[in-house]
């Protein structure tokens, strides 16, 4: 039983130490269009999408026709509400995000990967009428969500990266409030939900083989 033990390892460390894992270090920037999941759902159809933009940097580990992906992103999340009487309220979220993606190698140039995403909040604004006060306090710190990305390499080392997310916890740690009718600014509706981030962004990436 014991030989048989110690010849199982000794193939398993020999399998390992013969794959070809190549190491790719690279740098992504782009845009996207995000917003709060749950208050869409349930009808509140005021609460617009928010612009946003996110940058940084990536490490794949590439095994033939597989890999594994990380990412250390800063991005900016939030959404708009029309249901001020002027549509001047806008909430914004700044995350430090950190995405773990297994690809697979579709065609030559094109990679599907999908994953888990962890996020930390940095800090979250909201402004009325021009005037800007933290909302940080009023937010989870922690955001955990699940993504998937398309990522097509133009050349060697330029590619575009297209991805669709979703947060599986909830974006408020207060219920979100809104104004149910904008013609009577003193009714207000809180969304029990309390919201889930969402969106899609857009971007471009730079790639290059760091070694094996």
């Amino acid at each position: 039983m014991r030989a048989n033990h110690l010849l199982f390892a000794v193939v398993m460390l020999f399998a390992v130490n013969n794959v070809q894992a190549q190491l790719e270090l690279g740098a992504k920037l782009g845009a996207g269009t995000h917003w709060i999941l749950g208050t869409q759902l349930k009808g509140y159809e005021r609460v617009m999408p928010h612009p946003g933009f996110y940058g940084g940097i990536t490490a794949s580990y590439l095994f033939d026709d597989i890999s594994l992906q990380t990412e250390l992103l800063f991005i900016t999340k939030g959404h708009d509400d029309r249901s001020y009487q002027d549509g001047k309220y806008r909430r914004e979220l700044y995350y430090l995000q950190l995405p773990v993606f297994f690809g697979w190698k579709a065609s030559k140039r094109s990679t599907i990967m999908m994953g888990p995403e962890f996020a930390y909040l940095l800090s979250s604004k909201k402004t009325t009428d021009g005037v800007a006060e933290d909302g940080t306090d009023d937010c989870y710190r922690f955001n955990v969500g699940l993504a998937i990305q398309y990522n097509m390499m133009i050349t060697e080392h330029i590619g575009l990266d297209i991805k669709i997310y979703a947060a599986l916890n909830r974006t408020f740690s207060v219920p979100y409030r809104s104004i149910d009718d904008p013609t009577h600014p003193n009714v207000w509706v809180e969304h029990a939900d309390k919201g889930h981030n969402a969106g899609i962004t857009l971007g471009f990436c730079y790639k290059f083989q760091a070694g094996k």
